[in-house]
């Protein structure tokens, strides 16, 4: 069985890297920059999914333009935990 295939645009702690590549055929971003709009929708052809992050800044244009074929997105946020003084 095929595995789906993730467009990941960041990179990540060693620990989910492992486990995207034990889930997914991944496409990453081989750059330490984010991918341009143009290229992060030559790499969401034919895949299921993106993992995104904020520094991509995806507006409705893009996910008007992106390919059919991804089902589904996921965004990684991470934020601290409120304090209340």
């Amino acid at each position: 069985m095929n595995k789906p295939v993730l467009v990941v645009t960041t990179h990540h702690v060693k620990e989910v890297e492992e486990r995207i590549d034990q889930n997914y055929d991944a496409r990453r971003n081989p750059s330490e920059a984010p991918f341009g709009r143009q290229a992060l929708l030559a790499a969401s052809d034919g895949a299921d999914a993106l993992f995104i992050a904020p520094v991509d800044r995806l507006d409705s244009e893009f996910f008007k333009s992106v390919s059919p074929s991804v089902k589904h997105t996921f965004e990684n946020i991470v934020g601290e935990k409120s304090r209340l003084h």
